[in-house]
């Protein structure tokens, strides 16, 4: 026996003696004496293989024949029949389908699909142009509508901001005549600086009492004031005191208008000395005037409270209800303004289908348009933890299982050009990984009987990989591996 490397030879019966003599291990092919052995699998039924020779005898079938477990440590099966049954199986799926993506049907199919598209979006154009036309006219109806209802509101406010300003110019002269009376202690219909002393509201130094001088001060010199003059010179830089202000204590005018004793007028049963005594002050005080006295001592010392508020502040008064008129115009011009509306989210949509549908017609479908039955689908694939998402010419996406959004990994583009065209897709720009680079997806095309996303991986941080199997994919004749002899198989039943 020659070693097949010419390195020597030895006697025959040296060959398979389970012993290594030649340097290259070609003398020990059924045994595993050679570390750098190999042992020939017949397979008969199948293809024929070739294992490492230290693997013959090792109680591990490697030949579907079983011929490297010949000593007899394990018994193997035979199962290189069915073994070959499953490949020309396979094989013959697959030659169906090079038949029906290649046949003048199926490509006048694709090329259908293909026109319907474009006869879509021209049909669609014509619809958008029709309804621009119609949202002209709306347009005009609405603005047409629109000013006379513009008109009809102002009037109504101006009539309301009117009314208000007037009910406020009585309410502001109302609070002036109650303070007016209120401070009009002997109801003669003026007011006097005595009567304002009576006010600790003009007590301008706070020293508890209203001295003459400041009395003077709010009557702008006068000695007194009828209403007209009262709510022309004085109500405005009195009237915030009187808003802000608790109602006077003081419910009378000072002492010294009155008398010495402030509590006479509360004692009705006081004798006539008294009386007498009361007099005396008083016409001392009044250089002796009897009428004005006897006057004076008849008139009660008036309770002067705050004035009373109506409690409306116009200020903060909302707009009342339209009249019929105005209303009826109001909603001419919404049902106008609300046809318009709907009319702009019908265009709205119709643009967004429209640019759908020519995103399909742009995109690339491979030679033949083959992979134009994938646009808008999407196929998943679940692992033990992670729900992953395949949508060809759109994105790539992944997420819980248990729940929770989705994160993009890549958005489409084939990107790839050359041999590997339209079997490879690559997905970048997707969502950006935590202090990494953004995520991205590379899809591996293979030729398969049914559109199906076979494996998800992510062999690198942020870079995934999928295998996706589509009958689009099936564009050569299938054909036997080297090893099988270049020849398409038979089968026998």
């Amino acid at each position: 026996f020659t070693c097949l490397d010419k390195s020597g030879q030895i006697p025959f019966n040296q060959v398979n003696d389970d012993y290594c003599d030649c340097p290259d291990g070609s003398d020990e092919p059924g045994t595993s004496a050679c570390q750098n052995g190999i042992f020939y699998c017949p397979n008969s039924g199948y293809r024929p293989s070739i294992v490492p020779s230290s693997r013959v005898n090792d109680g591990v079938c490697d030949c579907c024949d079983g011929s490297d477990e010949y000593s007899g440590i394990i018994i193997c099966q035979n199962n290189c029949l069915e073994k070959e049954r499953k490949i020309c199986a396979r094989l013959l799926d697959l030659l169906k389908l090079y038949t029906l993506t290649n046949t003048h049907t199926h490509k006048r199919t694709l090329t259908h699909k293909h026109t319907n598209t474009q006869a879509k979006i021209e049909e669609l154009q014509v619809e958008k142009s029709r309804l621009e036309e119609e949202q002209k006219d709306l347009e005009a109806k609405k603005k047409e509508l629109e000013i006379p209802e513009e008109e009809a509101k102002n009037r109504f406010k101006l009539a309301w901001e009117e009314g208000k300003a007037q009910r406020r110019s009585e309410r502001k002269m109302e609070d002036a005549m109650k303070t007016f009376q209120a401070i009009d202690a002997d109801s003669d219909g003026k007011v006097s600086i005595e009567e304002m002393r009576g006010r600790k509201e003009f007590d301008i130094d706070l020293n508890g009492e209203v001295s003459h001088e400041e009395a003077k001060e709010y009557m702008e010199d006068h000695d007194y004031m009828e209403f007209a003059g009262f709510y022309e010179k004085i109500w405005n830089n009195i009237e915030q005191l009187f808003k802000t202000s608790q109602p006077s204590q003081s419910s009378s005018p000072p002492e010294d208008m009155f008398g010495d004793d402030n509590n006479n007028n509360n004692n009705d049963g006081d004798d006539d000395e008294d009386d007498d005594e009361e007099e005396d002050d008083i016409d001392a005080d009044r250089d002796g005037s009897d009428d004005d006295t006897k006057d004076q001592r008849k008139v009660e010392k008036p309770t002067v409270e705050k004035p009373a508020s109506s409690g409306f502040d116009e200020d903060n008064e909302e707009m009342p209800p339209y009249d019929e008129e105005t209303q009826k115009m109001i909603d001419a011009a919404e049902h106008a303004r609300s046809e318009v509306s709907q009319l702009e989210t019908k265009l709205r949509d119709l643009e967004k289908e429209i640019e759908h549908a020519q995103k399909i017609l742009d995109s690339d479908y491979g030679p033949r348009n083959e992979f134009y039955p994938l646009a808008g689908q999407c196929f998943e694939l679940t692992d033990r933890e992670y729900v992953y998402k395949l949508c060809p010419f759109d994105r790539t996406t992944q997420r819980n299982k248990h729940g929770g959004s989705e994160t993009t990994l890549g958005l489409v583009g084939w990107l790839v050009r050359g041999a590997a065209r339209y079997s490879t897709m690559f997905f970048d720009r997707g969502q950006n990984c935590w202090n990494g680079p953004d995520r991205s997806t590379k899809v591996l095309i293979e030729c398969g009987v049914t559109n199906d996303l076979t494996s998800a991986s992510e062999p690198n941080r942020c870079e995934y990989q999928f295998t996706f199997n589509t009958p689009a994919a099936c564009n050569e004749i299938p054909a036997r591996n080297e090893q099988n002899g270049g020849t398409t198989p038979r089968v026998e039943l």
